[in-house]
């Protein structure tokens, strides 16, 4: 047998090390909602601006929903251009969200990699709802199509719906993988 004081310093640090992890996910969570996906989201915006080879003004700032910005091109952009512009945001969210949401229930090898890159993505896919609602992307990409603000809050609640579904599955099939 062992002796006690090892007994109990092994479930000391079983316990430490279990609360490091939890705080770890809850860190790569909360930076991803709050920081890395409006990064994301603004770079996806950008990128096309780069693309289009124009200038423009970026302003970056925080408040109680994290980190927000605002792009303005400094040159005339044709319709499919400006409606590339106004989506790529959401775009480049959604796909670095999705990808790293898929990575993390494809990771066999790792437990806590996977945990950590869901955490990551998860959060990244959920800053979406963070900015979707402000009369932003979606109201003046509908707008240089001509469509009404009534479209613009029935897509905004479907993006919201389906990006809280993903989430909320990507969760629990983690977490279900973790019981294991």
């Amino acid at each position: 047998m062992y002796p006690e004081e090892f007994v109990d310093n092994d479930r000391k640090w079983k316990k430490r090390k279990i609360i490091e992890h939890k705080l770890e996910l809850f860190f790569a969570f909360v930076s991803s909602l709050f920081v890395i996906g409006p990064v994301i989201h603004e770079l996806g915006h950008v990128l096309i601006v780069i693309l289009d080879g124009c200038l423009f003004d970026f302003n970056l700032g925080l408040s109680l929903l994290g980190l927000h910005g605002s792009i303005q091109p400094l040159c005339d952009m044709s319709t499919p251009v400006l409606l590339l512009f106004y989506s790529s945001g959401y775009l480049a969210t959604i796909i670095v969200g999705g990808l790293l949401c898929f990575y993390s229930l494809n990771i066999r090898e790792n437990d806590y990699l996977s945990y950590i890159l869901g955490m990551f993505g998860v959060g990244i896919l959920l800053s979406i709802l963070l900015s979707i609602g402000d009369h932003g992307d979606v109201y003046l990409f509908l707008d240089v199509l001509g469509f009404s603000e009534g479209l613009g809050h029935l897509i905004t609640l479907f993006v919201a719906l389906g990006v809280s579904a993903t989430s909320f599955r990507v969760l629990t099939v983690l977490f279900k993988q973790q019981e294991k």
